[in-house]
């Protein structure tokens, strides 16, 4: 074999490549567990069913989360232009979600709201969190993606040793 052929960081390169793949086999597997458990969430609780229907109302949910524990309510077009979704969609969403009680508004001046998810929504969120970290635990996920993390961090590095 020709020596002069191989570059001296290959072995680097191969070793990113498959710490890549262990950690997308390992979350796919642990979104896998995710998808699987969605269904009875939304079987049992009507907020979880609106919220997990469709990715935007998902977004607008962490927003509305977000919003409301750093104490900085959202307008519909600051909801619209920081979701990039249509402030037509974004006014059915405050609707839905005010009437229901998932989130909350406050009058800021003549006919303009800011909201904020409720307490309910929050807590539901928080929920969510402790389970999903619960989850990770069980699965090699969380180790897979720190070594990532660490190759990642370390590649300059790893490359000039390669090269000496």
């Amino acid at each position: 074999m020709n020596m002069q052929n191989i570059k001296p960081h290959a072995c680097v390169d191969e070793v990113l490549q498959l710490a890549v793949r262990d950690f997308a086999l390992e979350l796919a597997k642990t979104e896998l567990a995710i998808y699987k458990e969605r269904k009875s969430w939304r079987e049992a609780c009507k907020m979880s069913a609106y919220f997990q229907s469709t990715p935007e109302k998902a977004a607008f949910s962490r927003l509305m989360y977000v919003a409301a524990r750093v104490k900085q309510s959202y307008t519909v077009t600051e909801i619209s232009q920081n979701l990039d979704i249509s402030r037509q969609t974004i006014c059915r969403f405050t609707d839905d979600c005010c009437k229901e009680g998932w989130i909350v508004w406050e009058k800021v001046h003549g006919n303009s709201y800011k909201y904020k998810a409720s307490e309910e929504l929050c807590q539901s969120i928080e929920e969510y969190a402790d389970y999903s970290s619960d989850l990770f635990q069980k699965t090699a996920v969380h180790d897979a993606e720190h070594f990532l993390g660490m190759l990642k961090r370390r590649q300059p590095e790893l490359y000039r040793q390669a090269l000496a």
